[in-house]
């Protein structure tokens, strides 16, 4: 559906599914990365999705980085900086124990992208 289907359609599946069930960080982020997918991505739409999931979820690390990478590749480098920073901020305040924590390289990732994003 999402590679063969028309643009519209999909969308509108996709609005659809995102209003049947508003609190689906799921769906919303299916439709981020359908848009992301997609040769001229609508920005609105991708921000869109990626701001309602985290006020579903704040805390989420994953759903922040995936943010911050949509930011990249649409260019928005002040908005992929901002989330790596806030991934980074909330993966600190995680137990140390948690499981959903960042791996040693996985920081070692998102710190070299601030680094280059802050230059």
């Amino acid at each position: 559906m999402l590679v063969n289907g028309p643009t519209l359609f999909v969308q509108g599946l996709l609005e659809a599914a995102c209003s049947a069930n508003p609190y689906s960080i799921k769906y919303l982020s299916l439709q981020a990365q359908y848009e992301l997918s997609r040769a001229d991505p609508d920005r609105p739409i991708v921000k869109r999705a990626y701001q309602r999931a985290l006020e579903l979820d704040p805390r989420s690390v994953s759903t922040r980085l995936e943010y911050a990478e949509g930011m990249m590749k649409i260019g928005d480098e002040a908005a992929a900086l901002d989330q790596f920073k806030e991934a980074l901020r909330y993966d600190d305040a995680l137990p140390k124990d948690e499981p959903k924590r960042l791996s040693r390289g996985e920081r070692d990732k998102v710190q070299k992208q601030i680094a280059r994003l802050s230059r």
